[in-house]
């Protein structure tokens, strides 16, 4: 999908409420807007996605998580990528953090560096991602480890009951 179309379910998207609501069942918070994901247009991604998917991710952080998980260290940096690229064909990283900021009642932007995007989003944004990336709940699990490891290694404890993510930029 591209062009005017691509345009107006983005714009869909942009309108949807941003206001987070409780479950009433005292389950986990969801927004108005989970399942954003789905309804963003796939795009290829630019040619200036210069930048490595794992640019900020060192091996020695996945093999660890790896080991730690018995997983295969290649086939988790495989996972990782796929992930980063996901991000990439959406709106673009920059285009998806700008949603999501929109969307969320705390803002997830924990910090911006010219390498990558620091956020704290909810559990089920993950969960969103799980079939793009093609994972199973271990796998994912694993994947998750990952970005929370160099998210706490790069600021600190600094998140609260959300979710580490760390979006490379291209």
């Amino acid at each position: 999908m591209g062009g005017p179309e691509a345009d107006a379910v983005v714009a869909t998207c942009a309108a949807a409420p941003a206001v987070a609501v409780e479950s009433t069942d005292g389950g986990p918070r969801t927004s108005a807007v989970a399942g954003l994901l789905l309804r963003l247009p796939v795009q290829e991604p630019a040619m200036s996605d210069d930048r490595d998917p794992l640019a900020v991710f060192d091996d020695a952080l996945v093999a660890a998580v790896a080991q730690e998980r018995s997983l295969d260290p290649t086939a988790l940096r495989t996972l990782v990528r796929r992930h980063q690229e996901a991000v990439r064909s959406l709106p673009g990283v920059d285009g998806l953090v700008y949603e999501w900021r929109k969307a969320f009642a705390n803002d997830p932007l924990l910090e911006r560096r010219p390498e990558a995007y620091f956020l704290a989003l909810p559990g089920h944004v993950w969960i969103e991602f799980a079939s793009t990336i093609e994972a199973d709940g271990d796998e994912l699990a694993a994947v998750r480890d990952v970005h929370e490891r160099f998210l706490r290694r790069e600021l600190g404890d600094v998140l609260d009951d959300r979710e580490a993510m760390v979006l490379v930029r291209p």
